[in-house]
C-alpha cells in the first residue's frame, strides 16, 4: 500500500489561511500572482478557441493548473533556467517570453518559435514525453560545475515519472548532488495506470534517489516549496496535484466528452487558487487577499 502524502496547503478553498502565508513577499508581488494566474487562464482559453478555428494545430490546454506554474516559476531566480514540456505556457509568461513567438510552435512555423532560451532561461517546447527531464539534470550538473549559484526547474506530467528518462535523471540528480528541481505536475490525464494499479505516487517514489520531496496545493506552497529548494540547493522531487479542465488536448473532445461533467464537478469543489470561475465571486486567493486588505473589495 502506497504511503499517503498530504498537501502542503495554506489557504482552504474559502481562502481562510490554514498555515503561516508568509512567504516572504510584499502585497503587489501577491497581487502579481493572481494577476499572472488570471492572464494565463484567459489565453489558455483563447489558445483552445484559436485552434480549433485551424490557427494553431496540436495545442494542449492547462487550465486548472495555472497554480502549479505561476508559483513555481515566480520562485526562481534570474539565473535559474527552466525545462518545460509542452503544456507550460503560464510559466513561460512568468520568464519573460513573449506569448506571440510561444505560439509560434504551436502554429507549426518551421522555426518553431523564435524567443531565445538563453535570454529568457526558458528552454524550448518538449514534446517528446520526459525526454526534458534529463536535459533539466545535466544543466544543474553543468551549473554545479561552473560553481554557479543557480538551478535548473523541469516540469513534466505523471505519465512521465514512468519513463526510465525520469528515473535515471532522478538517480544522476542524486549521485552527482545536482541543484535541480523535479517539478511533476499530474492533472489527472495522464496516458498512466490508475492510481489503484501503480506502485508508489511520485513523492514516495522520489526516494529511491535520495531527493527532498513536496506536495504542495495553490500558488503560495508552490511559490514557498520552490524558494525553499532554490535557497536550499536541493535536490528536489515535486508533485503538484490538479485537474486539467480541458484533457490532454483539444483533438480528444470526442473521447472526453462523457467526462465533462465529472471534470466541471471536481473543479467547483477545488478550483486551483485565486482565478475566478466563470459565474461565481473568485478564488481563494482572491478571498485571502480581499481580507489581507491587499486587493480592492
Amino acid at each position: 500500500m502506497a504511503e499517503q502524502t498530504e498537501p502542503f496547503r495554506l489557504l482552504s478553498p474559502d481562502g481562510a489561511p490554514v498555515g503561516d502565508t508568509d512567504v516572504g513577499l510584499e502585497a503587489e508581488d501577491l497581487r502579481a500572482l493572481l494577476r499572472w494566474m488570471i492572464l494565463a487562464r484567459r489565453l489558455d482559453r483563447e489558445c483552445i478557441a484559436l485552434q480549433r478555428q485551424g490557427e494553431l494545430t496540436v495545442y494542449p490546454g492547462f487550465e486548472g493548473q495555472e497554480a502549479a506554474q505561476v508559483g513555481s516559476a515566480f520562485a526562481l531566480g534570474p539565473e535559474d533556467f527552466v525545462f518545460p514540456s509542452f503544456r507550460e505556457l503560464a510559466a513561460a509568461l512568468v520568464r519573460g517570453v513573449d506569448a506571440v513567438q510561444y505560439l509560434w510552435y504551436h502554429r507549426g512555423t518551421w522555426h518553431g518559435g523564435p524567443y531565445d532560451p538563453r535570454a529568457t532561461r526558458f528552454g524550448p517546447i518538449c514534446v517528446p514525453v520526459a525526454t526534458q527531464i534529463a536535459h533539466g539534470v545535466g544543466y544543474a550538473m553543468g551549473l554545479k560545475l561552473d560553481g554557479a549559484p543557480a538551478c535548473s526547474l523541469t516540469y513534466f506530467g505523471d505519465g512521465s515519472a514512468s519513463e526510465g528518462d525520469f528515473h535515471e535523471a532522478a538517480n544522476l540528480a542524486a549521485v552527482f548532488a545536482a541543484t535541480a528541481i523535479l517539478f511533476c505536475q499530474n492533472n489527472g490525464w495522464a496516458i498512466s495506470a490508475l492510481h489503484g494499479r501503480r506502485s508508489e505516487p511520485v513523492p514516495q517514489r522520489r526516494r529511491g534517489a535520495a531527493l527532498a520531496g513536496a506536495r504542495p496545493d495553490r500558488a503560495l506552497p508552490h511559490l514557498a516549496g520552490g524558494t525553499g529548494a532554490r535557497q536550499r540547493r536541493v535536490r528536489c522531487g515535486v508533485r503538484a496535484g490538479g485537474r486539467n479542465a480541458g484533457g490532454r488536448g483539444p483533438r480528444r473532445d470526442h473521447i472526453y466528452a462523457g467526462a465533462a461533467g465529472r471534470v466541471d464537478f471536481r473543479l467547483g469543489l477545488r478550483r486551483p487558487a485565486g482565478v475566478p470561475r466563470a459565474g461565481a465571486g473568485g478564488g481563494a486567493r482572491r478571498r485571502w487577499l480581499s481580507r489581507s486588505r491587499w486587493w480592492p473589495r
